[in-house]
């Protein structure tokens, strides 16, 4: 099988430690002392009774191009569905859907890319996108 060229670097350079200690940050990147997710649901709307197929929530993890920020006012700005009622889980049959993004969460910094962390090394606790 054909690796690509990420796959090639992974292999060159081995695994790659973590250079925050996460609990050494304390609220360092934290404004809020809760992540997005943590701070929306309380008033998040999904449960079981509202979830068509399997899935409560899907991690969506945002990546601008070409430092453009249209598609993120496309998307902030997008009124059916509005990204509000999908980070509510409004959507009945739909998951929650739990964003992260540069601009628009509340965590910074390394606490933002806890998430990511979490991602790459396959121990969210739901499946992602990209």
């Amino acid at each position: 099988m054909r690796q690509t060229p990420a796959e090639k670097l992974l292999d060159l350079i081995g695994p790659v430690d973590r250079y925050h200690d996460h609990e050494a940050n304390g609220d360092f990147g934290m404004p809020a002392r809760v992540t997005m997710e943590d701070y929306l649901e309380p008033v998040a709307h999904a449960g079981p009774a509202s979830r068509l197929g399997p899935l409560e929530k899907v991690h969506a993890f945002w990546f601008a191009g070409m430092s453009c920020d249209g598609c993120t006012v496309s998307v902030t700005g997008a009124q059916a569905p509005s990204i509000e009622s999908l980070l509510l889980g409004a959507h009945p049959g739909l998951p929650r859907v739990i964003l992260h993004h540069p601009v628009v969460n509340i965590e910074s910094g390394p606490a933002y890319l806890r998430a990511h962390e979490d991602a790459l090394k396959g121990e969210l606790d739901a499946p992602y996108v990209i």
